[in-house]
């Protein structure tokens, strides 16, 4: 996805305050073998946006208002990182 921020403010803006947003993606970068194969598909033709390792994607959908309520990193040929989050609360203007 080339613009994931935008993305998740739309999903946010959407999404119901009791919803859950689930967003899993690869997060292969957080090796030197995960970065090799990234590469490779690149190579392959295959259009890579963003290279994030698990504790970045995390930290992202953080600073995107939403807190991670379950997360797991999956193995395999390449690094899987799930998550499910719900939008931030918002605080009003009384708070």
């Amino acid at each position: 996805m080339p613009n994931p921020k935008k993305a998740l403010d739309e999903i946010g803006r959407v999404l119901k305050q009791d919803g859950i947003l689930i967003a899993p993606t690869f997060t292969a970068a957080g090796s030197v073998f995960g970065r090799l194969k990234i590469r490779l598909m690149e190579l392959s033709g295959f259009k890579v946006f963003h290279k994030w390792t698990p504790e970045d994607y995390l930290n992202f959908l953080n600073e995107s208002g939403f807190t991670i309520t379950k997360s797991e990193i999956l193995g395999g040929s390449l690094t899987l990182t799930y998550a499910e989050a719900k939008k931030c609360q918002r605080r009003n203007d009384y708070d």
